[in-house]
């Protein structure tokens, strides 16, 4: 389910802030005066437009991944709960009905 979900969040956009500092000066002596101080604070967005079914065939596989793993697991349960059954005194693989035991 892990991987479905992440495959969803490539459908949203991505929000960032990033920030920068430094000092410009060519001589070492000046880079700790106020006019050669730099910064600088920004967000930004990205959106992906154009992917050409890219993500949405990476959406269907992941999705195709866990209903095989589902169905993996149904197997296995049930062929453990047949094995357990068809192990018990008086038991078979089939289920009976309780008045066609006599």
């Amino acid at each position: 389910m892990r991987r479905s979900a992440s495959a969803r969040a490539a459908w949203l956009p991505v929000f960032t802030l990033t920030g920068e500092g430094g000092f410009q000066s060519v001589y070492s002596s000046q880079w700790f005066k106020a006019p050669s101080r730099l910064w600088s604070v920004g967000p930004s967005a990205t959106v992906p437009l154009l992917d050409f079914g890219a993500r949405s065939a990476v959406n269907q596989q992941a999705r195709a991944s866990y209903d095989e793993a589902v169905a993996n697991y149904r197997k296995t349960t049930l062929t453990a709960y047949q094995e357990v059954r068809s192990r018990q005194p008086g038991g078979s693989a089939s289920p009976r009905r309780r008045g066609d035991r006599q």
